[in-house]
């Protein structure tokens, strides 16, 4: 657990000396530069340079594709493409975080929550996965943790760019919380009336008489694994 959190304190660190920028000639290309190796620069495939503008962020597109970072974002639309906050966008009938899509997000109804949470009318997100929670109750409350009217959810922010299933860390769900109690003790523990909700290890010993939570991984989707909130692994 120690070498994940060291891992993306390492990532955030590195990520703040790092720089990055199109530049337009004959051809598109993308390039990095880092305090820690030489500048990398690549051709952006399919680029159309006489087309091509930069939108910042990392972002940009020709008359008939969008990229991220010097990456196709698949499918992207030019003409009705729009950025949000971070690394999210989205057009006419998709939202997109990367070069990912975020499987059946409506883009009329998109909202970024905070914490790597977002949702539309009728699913959420972290990070580009679907979680399974009510999305009409559903709410950032701060310190990685989410609520909907009956469960817990936590998830630390967003580290990785892999669209693939593992490509972000776990979903953790405590389940049956009283909503109007439940109170973000920190980014790994949080309690209601009934409960305290750890992430990692026991909680703190004033709350470690109260009843545990089952808490259930549903990260990665295909595989869940079952546990005891509140009595450390």
């Amino acid at each position: 657990m120690l070498r994940v959190y060291l891992t993306i304190i390492a990532i955030f660190v590195l990520s703040g000396c790092t720089s990055w920028k199109y530049k337009i000639d004959d051809s598109v290309t993308f390039e990095i530069r880092s305090w820690n190796h030489d500048p990398i620069i690549k051709e952006v495939e399919g680029a159309d340079a006489e087309t091509f503008t930069k939108l910042g962020e990392g972002f940009g597109k020709d008359k008939y594709k969008v990229f991220y970072k010097g990456n196709e974002i698949p499918g992207a639309d030019p003409a009705t493409f729009k950025q949000l906050r971070w690394a999210y966008s989205k057009d006419i009938s998709r939202v997109y975080l990367f070069t990912c899509i975020l499987d059946d997000a409506n883009p009329d109804e998109f909202e970024l929550l905070g914490g790597s949470w977002s949702k539309d009318g009728k699913h959420v997100y972290h990070g580009h996965q679907k979680v399974d929670a009510d999305a009409a109750s559903f709410r950032f409350v701060g310190n990685s943790w989410a609520i909907d009217k009956s469960s817990a959810y936590h998830a630390l922010s967003l580290v990785s760019l892999g669209c693939k299933a593992n490509g972000h860390l776990e979903v953790k769900v405590f389940q049956d919380i009283d909503q109007e109690t439940f109170e973000v003790i920190d980014a790994f523990q949080a309690k209601d009336r009934r409960s305290c909700m750890d992430t990692h290890s026991n909680c703190p010993l004033q709350l470690s008489r109260l009843a545990p939570r089952l808490s259930v991984d549903i990260f990665p989707k295909n595989r869940m694994k079952v546990g005891w909130g509140g009595r450390g692994r």
